[in-house]
């Protein structure tokens, strides 16, 4: 059963006690008997402390697979696997294993489903909750932030169930659209520097992306981004339009986590549309992990739970234009090996061996195989789970006459305490420094 085994890896295995001299242990740890076997009568028998060791995700880590054929083998014939390193690897390296299908259709406003909203139902009442003075989301932001909390509370029960629903559960787009929420009727021309706030005669689009921030967790905002604004304003300018950054037009903005090389980086982003792109062709593009994995041998999924990739620093962070590898080496997948979260930038990320780059390569192309996307049209919300999913953003003609495309971003943590050393007083702002 150990012939060309080397080396097992055991998840969570617990430890066997053999006793008589029939049991033959075979995969110890920590002297601790892991894996046993045994000739009882006409039959043989197998004891492992742990069926994670077959499961899909650790069957590709070491030597695994081919144990598993080993031991089925003697099990049947009394012999080892013929030929067992090929099929090991066959399994390992060439197969994927998709456990169940998705939904083919790409756009996800298409798709009926937990992961899209109506909101226009509602729209008197929304209209209401959104009337009357509010402060200053800008001059008074802690005032608006508690209002916002507050009226987010007077919401619809099937908007509020969609979102407490996506917070605890996701699903599997790891995205929620909310359709149709009430625009601002007096909307000023799209920012032609998306760095500086505009002043609004009301404050809707503020309100919702800050009611709904209050149900998934902590809106925060980075300093290097936008000068700190909380609410950001996502634009094309000119000097930008084909440069690696959210005011880039020209060229496809590709798939990435938002700020995967941040120690603080959000848990949740929104994008709320104000105005759509002149023709009505810009796509915001979503994969997520649950859908990608499947598309993913075992041995390359193995590799991406290794801390061996370098992401890059964003341009907006002060780096270079589209310069790898300038940031912390970090696992691409992490957590429940099950049900992994991913950290992932398909521009700025290397590989710190040829397997770890082989692997980043598969995990390229899975996730442009389940890609889905939707045209936000004004008064969209669109949420994204930054920690199961990573987004993208298609070319799109700007004209820059102040028409263009305009959108607001929030980004927000579950939790407020790890970014707190880096958050002056009791603000928002995240002052973490980079050197690039």
């Amino acid at each position: 059963m150990t012939e060309g085994v080397e080396q097992l890896y055991f998840h969570r295995a617990r430890g066997l006690t053999v006793t008589g001299s029939a049991a033959t242990a075979i995969a110890a740890r920590d002297g601790r008997v892991l894996a046993a076997a045994a000739e009882v009568g006409a039959g043989r028998l197998v004891v492992v402390g742990g069926g994670e060791l077959s499961a899909l995700p650790f069957l590709g880590r070491a030597d695994n697979a081919r144990f598993l054929l080993n031991t089925l083998s003697w099990l049947l014939t009394g012999q080892y696997a013929p030929a067992g390193s090929e099929l090991a690897k066959a399994v390992t390296h060439e197969r994927c294993f998709t456990v169940r299908s998705f939904h083919p259709e790409e756009d996800l406003a298409k798709v009926e489903g937990s992961h899209v909203v109506d909101a226009r139902p509602y729209r008197s009442l929304l209209e209401r909750i959104g009337g009357g003075i509010l402060p200053d989301p800008y001059q008074e932001q802690a005032a608006f932030l508690l209002e916002a909390e507050l009226r987010f509370d007077e919401m619809p029960r099937v908007i509020r169930e969609a979102v407490t629903t996506f917070r605890h559960r996701s699903n599997d787009y790891e995205g929620l659209l909310v359709r149709g929420l009430p625009v601002d009727a007096e909307l000023p021309g799209t920012p032609a520097d998306p760095a500086r706030r505009l002043d609004k005669s009301t404050w809707l689009s503020e309100l919702w992306l800050a009611g709904f921030a209050s149900a998934l967790g902590f809106p925060l905002a980075y300093h290097q981004e936008k000068h700190g604004l909380l609410f950001q304003n996502v634009a094309p300018t000119p000097h930008n339009a084909a440069n690696l950054s959210s005011e880039s037009s020209a060229i496809l903005l590709d798939f990435h986590t938002e700020t995967a090389f941040h120690p603080h980086m959000p848990d949740f982003l929104m994008l709320h549309c104000l105005r759509s792109d002149h023709d009505g062709i810009a796509k915001t593009i979503m994969a997520s992990v649950r859908m990608a994995l499947p598309h993913v041998s075992l041995a390359d999924r193995c590799e991406l739970f290794l801390p061996q990739f370098r992401t890059g620093v964003d341009y907006s962070f002060g780096s270079a234009n589209g310069v790898q590898g300038n940031g912390p080496t970090l696992p691409v997948l992490y957590g429940n090996p099950y049900d992994p979260y991913m950290t992932f930038d398909l521009d700025l990320m290397v590989g710190e061996t040829p397997h770890a780059q082989q692997a980043l390569e598969a995990l390229r192309s899975a996730v442009n195989k389940v890609q889905r996307w939707v045209r936000l049209e004004p008064g969209d919300l669109l949420i994204v789970n930054n920690r199961r999913a990573v987004h993208a953003r298609s070319e799109f003609s700007a004209r820059f006459d102040g028409r263009d495309r305009w959108l607001q971003r929030v980004c927000l943590v579950s939790d407020p305490v790890p970014s707190a050393a880096d958050r002056r007083g009791s603000g928002r702002v995240v002052e973490t420094v980079f050197a690039v």
